[in-house]
């Protein structure tokens, strides 16, 4: 916490951080010092609800992001892209801070109703697939078989 604090005071006072002075060596240290122990302490939050019922419910919802993150987040990539620079609408910096928030929910909630409609019928995700075909070396069945087609 310590070191999230001293960096947020520095980022105020300073406006742009990561620069190659003494003060922006510190800011990128308390930086990097506060970084990875709000990441634990998120994980550990995380945990500690899904161990409860009530929020597992509500977490579990989440699950067909997490069975096709690779694809979700190369998904959000495009997005940005095509959103936010020139080859696409070239937003950035014409669309207010205000936007962030309800544009992210949109496309977060585009991307889970596309991964619960994909892993409907396959077992993976496609760049999930494609890893694991590189990584095993074989092909490896994508389409989940109903019990219609064995039979």
């Amino acid at each position: 916490m310590p070191g999230n604090l001293l960096y947020a005071w520095m980022a105020e006072r300073m406006g742009e951080t990561f620069t190659l002075t003494g003060e922006g060596l510190l800011a990128t240290v308390a930086y990097t010092i506060g970084v990875a122990p709000t990441a634990v302490a998120y994980a550990a939050a995380f945990v500690l609800l899904w161990d409860r019922p009530g929020p597992r419910r509500i977490l579990s919802m989440f699950a067909p992001l997490g069975r096709m993150a690779v694809s979700c987040y190369l998904g959000q990539t495009l997005i940005g892209l095509s959103l936010f620079y020139g080859y696409g609408l070239n937003l950035m910096g014409r669309m207010g801070a205000s936007w962030a928030l309800p544009l992210a929910a949109v496309i977060l909630g585009g991307q889970w109703l596309f991964a619960s409609l994909w892993l409907a019928r396959f077992h993976y995700g496609p760049v999930e697939w494609v890893w694991r075909m590189l990584t095993y070396g074989r092909a490896i069945p994508l389409r989940i078989r109903t019990i219609a087609a064995s039979a």
